[in-house]
């Protein structure tokens, strides 16, 4: 069961990370 959350918690981060980058460029050309 523990080895299956780690799988599980890695791809969350990976998606707030994209998520995050995706409202950094939106941010970006609303400032231009």
């Amino acid at each position: 069961m523990y080895y299956v959350k780690i799988p599980c918690i890695s791809i969350i981060i990976y998606f707030i990370t994209y998520l995050f980058q995706y409202i950094l460029y939106i941010i970006s050309i609303f400032h231009f």
